[in-house]
């Protein structure tokens, strides 16, 4: 009898420990970059997965990784990636088993350009110049990374990008 009086009490606690102010939490209509979306289901997630254009080089498919995070008024993201079949494979594999990749040998990129969210749509540019446009649900990332045009030239082919965001 004592333990359901022990759970009534925490469970007592929990409804009424104090909820962050309004201030402290990041909303969608405070950053200059997003428009229609709560950007605090992205702040804080780090998003991992593949991209693939179906061609048969080393460079064609890999294991990419994007971290957001909220810096004054924008929200932002990291970008690396990893390229080659074992890279993807590694990764595609993390992703169903829902497991985080360790992407310590990734290299890194840096902070994407010209990252705007807009609803559920995700777009920016990577340092090398290709354009990213995703879509964002249920936990996961889907679209395309453009290369064409970047400053990496064995990129020329439209990617599908798939990731797991935790």
């Amino acid at each position: 009898m004592r333990a359901h009086l022990a759970l009534a009490a925490a469970s007592m606690t929990a409804l009424t420990a104090p909820v962050p102010a309004a201030a402290e939490m990041p909303a969608a209509d405070m950053l200059a970059n997003v428009s229609g979306y709560d950007a605090s289901l992205l702040a804080g997630k780090t998003c991992q997965g593949v991209f693939e254009s179906g061609r048969r080089h080393p460079w064609s498919n890999g294991a990419a990784e994007l971290a957001f995070a909220i810096e004054g008024d924008r929200l932002t993201a990291q970008y690396a990636q990893s390229l080659g079949q074992q890279a993807h494979d590694f990764a595609e594999y993390a992703m169903v088993q829902d497991r985080p990749v360790d992407a310590s040998g990734y290299e890194r990129f840096g902070p994407v350009h010209d990252l705007t969210v807009a609803g559920h749509e995700i777009s920016f540019v990577d340092a090398t110049g290709a354009r990213f446009k995703l879509t964002y649900r249920r936990h996961s990332l889907s679209g395309e990374r453009d290369p064409r045009g970047g400053s990496d030239p064995r990129m020329t082919r439209i990617s599908l990008v798939r990731m797991r965001c935790r």
